[in-house]
């Protein structure tokens, strides 16, 4: 895996959806919590929508910070909201839906000539 330096989760998440959907391979993305996430969230909207196989980390607050939580944190995720028996235990085997059939170079050029 080759990480590329992004200033904006924006870019990241941007660079991360057209990558996976060039490639036809999922793009992994790792993102601030709380404003880094939210940054993204419309690129990760538009990649939910169009299926594209993405993996997205966002970070976490140190421990001493969880009695400050926002409510809303828990029911945000999919995953449990703290991995303290490592890891490991937490991951599991996961698949994606399968993507949309890319449309052949045929198909494109009618499409560009339907206008």
């Amino acid at each position: 895996m080759r990480g590329v330096l992004t200033l904006f989760e924006g870019v990241a998440t941007g660079a991360a959806d057209g990558y996976a959907r060039i490639a036809g391979r999922p793009a992994a993305v790792l993102v601030h919590l709380g404003p880094g996430l939210a940054n993204g969230l419309a690129n990760l909207h538009n990649a939910r929508r169009a299926r594209v196989p993405m993996v997205v980390v966002v970070g976490d607050h140190a421990t001493y910070h969880k009695k400050y939580d926002a409510p809303w944190n828990p029911t945000s995720t999919r995953w449990p909201p703290a991995c303290r028996a490592g890891c490991a235990a937490a991951a599991v085997p996961v698949s994606s839906p399968p993507m949309p059939p890319r449309p052949s170079p045929q198909a494109k050029q009618t499409n560009i000539f339907r206008r």
